[in-house]
């Protein structure tokens, strides 16, 4: 007998997946216009515009996998 897959969970996976993308292209372009010369704002750019989505949206994609995985045993 198959197991169905929670649609559920394909959605937190693909919005994870969106979210890490969009997080790439938005987080390089601020990082890189921000005000010249200044470390700081530099690095809370990066933090915030990229490293911070990036793990939200990495979140998503194993809370994804986890659920499929705990549906299938």
């Amino acid at each position: 007998m198959r197991k169905k897959i929670s649609v559920f969970s394909v959605v937190l996976e693909i919005l994870g997946l969106l979210l890490i993308l969009l997080s790439q292209k938005i987080g390089m372009e601020f990082t890189m216009y921000s005000e010249a010369g200044d470390p700081a704002v530099f690095a809370g750019n990066l933090v915030i515009f990229s490293l911070i989505p990036i793990t939200i949206g990495f979140l998503l994609v194993l809370a994804g996998i986890l659920i499929q995985v705990t549906k299938l045993k």
